[in-house]
């Protein structure tokens, strides 16, 4: 009987172990990134995650020649990330002609930019309904279409004022605050391109200013800074008039 009783405990604790196993297995996320930019600038769209996203599909609707013949499929021009009537949409336009993707329910990465020497890798996805960029672990977020021009990893926000060039990266706008002594730190909250002023594109970047009292007590302060996408410009300080009378003193 003890025997029968050791046999049945190690069948329900080998079924309860496969049963975590599996369901560990299926709550791994899946990869989401959809297109790799190659340094030469090629659009590489990456056919796995496209099928375990999308599924397999007949090679005519997808209006790119024979990109599911083959692990990986070539081709160049521009990539735009927009929201149409309530829906996030990928639009890849290439020589070959062109392809929509609708990615409204994917969460996370869509698009990597690879490292060139102009260029640091950076990654492009959705994030509560806002697009995101991604570098080095800083994430700025915008409700813009984002246009990236793959030959030269160029990057630009559509505004009701015009097409915008970022010239700055989000990890870029961070170091610079953090020279100027305008930041401690970042507080958890979004970074976000905005237009501030009528064709005035900025990274609004929320954090904490940490002021040192007589070298005894650090006391943290909350402010917002203003960066331009284009120049790296401290453009405005948003703080209490207090802070920066104590900044001056104690900054």
């Amino acid at each position: 009987m003890p025997c029968g009783n050791f046999t049945e405990n190690m069948r329900k604790i080998l079924f309860s172990t496969f049963l975590i196993l599996f369901l560990f297995g299926l709550s791994v996320p899946v990869k989401a990134e959809i297109l790799t930019l190659k340094k030469d600038g090629e659009i590489i769209i990456n056919v796995l995650s496209y099928q375990d996203i999308f599924g397999v599909v007949k090679n005519e609707s997808l209006e790119i020649k024979d990109v599911l013949n083959s692990e990986n499929s070539e081709i160049k021009e521009k990539i735009l990330l927009a929201k149409e009537n309530g829906e996030y949409k990928l639009n890849i336009l290439s020589n070959e002609g062109s392809k929509e993707l609708n990615v409204t329910n994917i969460k996370g990465d869509l698009i990597e930019i690879e490292e060139r020497p102009s260029v640091r890798n950076l990654k492009i996805g959705l994030k509560e309904g806002n697009f995101y960029l991604e570098e080095a672990g800083i994430v700025a977020v915008t409700n813009f279409p984002i246009n990236i021009d793959s030959k030269n990893a160029e990057i630009s926000v559509k505004t009701d004022s015009g097409e915008h060039f970022i010239a700055v990266s989000p990890v870029e706008a961070y170091q610079y605050v953090l020279r100027a002594k305008n930041i401690s730190k970042l507080t958890g909250e979004d970074i976000v391109i905005t237009e501030r002023n009528l064709g005035e594109i900025t990274y609004e970047i929320p954090g904490e200013k940490t002021l040192n009292f007589f070298g005894l007590v650090n006391y943290d302060v909350p402010v917002k800074v203003s960066v331009s996408t284009l120049t790296g410009e401290i453009t405005n300080l948003d703080t209490e008039v207090w802070m920066r009378v104590l900044n001056f003193f104690f900054g």
